[in-house]
């Protein structure tokens, strides 16, 4: 983009294929309202040879990693972008000066989000902050970093902690940029913003007139996911259809989850 932001997922062969994850994640810029646009800046890293020959078919900027190593199987479960493996890769791409919005492949991109993200702070990203459990800190599967020093310092101090404790998750995007100790021993900026407009299946959905994005977490079974979102794109499509004046004076309800039962 103008300012040197790109958007960046990550995707394993798992993922790809006809009717995948990745063919309704891309369909979602689509039918999204202004979002197909947004498909230029989109830049999609594979992990394995099917993953990035499939990506080159169906979309023009496709990045091949060289494979990660899990500690097991990843039985068809997202490459999260804030595992050790992710974690280096946005380094990577803040170190080359790239402002960054980072999205799960299952989040379907209905509104562009941009307008909601603080360009002058490090981390901007949609939280649940249960204030009666601390653990509780679900993230939306996207957020925005912004590449500057203190961001920088921010990786540096991820991987000491990578090396240091090699055996302990790092957790959450939101459980990592909430802590106090971090952000002000590195002076971190970070705006947290309403998840009411960035859905999830294991929170209950919002109303589609204020959604910006919807993510199928909560649901490991590819199958499950796969068919959920099928839903949410259909709904989306129904709904935007419909005329602006419902008569019922209800908002339409979506579908899913359905098979993604948490």
């Amino acid at each position: 983009m103008p300012d040197r932001t790109i958007i960046l997922t990550i995707v394993e062969e798992a993922w790809t294929g006809s009717g995948s994850v990745l063919d309704l994640f891309l369909e979602s810029f689509r039918v999204g309202q202004g979002t197909k646009r947004l498909l230029n800046h989109l830049l999609i890293a594979t992990v394995g040879k099917g993953a990035f020959e499939y990506c080159k078919s169906v979309h023009p900027h496709c990045f091949k990693l060289a494979p990660l190593r899990l500690s097991k199987p990843a039985a068809g479960k997202q490459l999260l972008g804030h595992g050790r493996e992710g974690i280096d890769l946005l380094h990577r791409v803040i170190q080359l000066g790239y402002n960054l919005i980072f999205t799960e492949a299952d989040v379907m991109w209905f509104r562009n989000p941009v307008t909601e993200f603080d360009s002058q702070k490090e981390v901007t990203i949609p939280c649940d902050l249960d204030s009666e459990n601390a653990g509780n800190k679900q993230d939306r599967g996207i957020f925005f970093l912004k590449s500057d020093v203190i961001s920088l310092e921010f990786f540096e101090y991820l991987n000491l902690v990578g090396i240091l404790y090699p055996s302990i998750p790092l957790g959450s995007p939101c459980e990592i940029v909430t802590r106090e100790e971090i952000t002000k021993m590195l002076g971190m900026r970070v705006q947290i913003i309403d998840t009411a407009y960035f859905g999830g299946f294991c929170q209950p959905l919002g109303n589609y007139s204020e959604v910006y994005t919807m993510q199928a977490n909560c649901c490991e079974n590819i199958e499950s996911k796969v068919h959920d979102l099928k839903l949410v794109l259909d709904d989306w499509r129904s709904i935007t259809g419909r005329s602006a004046n419902n008569s019922s004076g209800q908002s339409p309800s979506w579908r899913a989850p359905n098979k993604c039962i948490q």
